[in-house]
Parts: structure tokens; C-alpha cells; sequence
């Protein structure tokens, strides 16, 4: 081996080091943080209250406010009326937190939490009469306040 092969060596090893270090010392790559839940108005946050109240922790929290965005979205995309009344509302609210909730044990953690839910949502859309909660066609307006309440029910359960 010649005297200047060590050299070189060390030269090449050193330049592949530093060529990949920064791959070596990042930090592991992270999923993209979840975008914050705007605060509802404030006649809204008072009709959170229960929901509030349910102290979710911050696993049962993430996935109640994951599941209430995704089924707000799911509602204002709901262009052609395939929820139509508030009993469909209320039966694939029902159908479909059974399914996302299946084994977790946020039912057994929170057993109010589904009727807290309910409540909220009838107040907030002005369903609710002396017999309970009414069977009445989803309008737009109606529509518009069911989304909104699903947000605030995710803010709430962030709270």
C-alpha cells in the first residue's frame, strides 16, 4: 500500500460520513400534526358543556374528534340526500360510531357520551320537542347546522 492510500481513504470515508450524516441524525419522520379545531361560537361552546364534562383523555379525545370530523365532512358532501331526516342521521350516527369504536372501550370509559352527543346535536339543530327529539327533513340549514355541531362536538372532546 502506497503512503498516500491511507490518506485518500480516510478522505473518502470522511466525505460519505458527512454526506450522510444528516441522515443519521434526523429525527424520525412523524406523521403531519393535526390541524387545530377552531373554537365554535360561543352559543355552540355552551351546548358543549357534556361534552366537555366527559374529560376525554388524549387517545379517546383524538379519535372522538377524528370521527366527527370525518362524519361532518361525510354530511356536507351528502349533496344527494342520502341522509334525509334526522332518524337516518340519528341511525348512521349510530351504525357508524359502533364501527370506528368497536374495541376501543371509549363506550365502557364514557357510557354518556353517546347520548351527550345526541343531545347536543338536537339542541343545536332545534330538533327537539316536548316528545323528544322530532323526525323532520334535513334541509340545507339543517344540514349546515348538523356539520357545525360535529365540529364543535371535536372541538369539545379536545377540550
Amino acid at each position: 500500500m502506497r503512503a498516500s492510500t491511507l490518506p485518500i481513504l480516510t478522505v473518502l470515508a470522511g466525505g460519505i460520513l458527512l454526506l450522510f450524516s444528516p441522515l443519521l441524525t434526523m429525527p424520525p419522520l412523524v406523521g403531519p400534526a393535526s390541524p387545530a379545531i377552531p373554537r365554535p361560537q360561543e352559543r355552540l361552546v355552551t351546548e358543549l358543556a357534556p361534552i366537555i364534562a366527559e374529560d376525554l383523555d388524549g387517545a379517546d379525545a383524538a379519535a372522538v374528534a377524528e370521527f366527527c370530523q370525518v362524519f361532518a365532512d361525510v354530511l356536507a358532501a351528502d349533496t344527494s340526500g342520502t341522509i334525509a331526516t334526522t332518524a337516518d342521521l340519528h341511525d348512521r350516527l349510530q351504525q357508524s360510531s359502533r364501527l370506528m369504536f368497536q374495541g376501543t372501550g371509549i363506550d365502557t370509559r364514557h357510557p354518556e357520551l353517546a347520548t351527550a352527543m345526541n343531545a347536543v346535536l338536537a339542541a343545536w339543530m332545534e330538533v327537539t320537542g316536548e316528545e323528544g327529539v322530532q323526525v323532520v327533513d334535513i334541509d340545507a340549514r339543517l344540514r349546515a347546522l348538523a356539520v357545525e355541531g360535529f365540529r364543535g362536538i371535536a372541538w369539545g372532546a379536545t377540550q
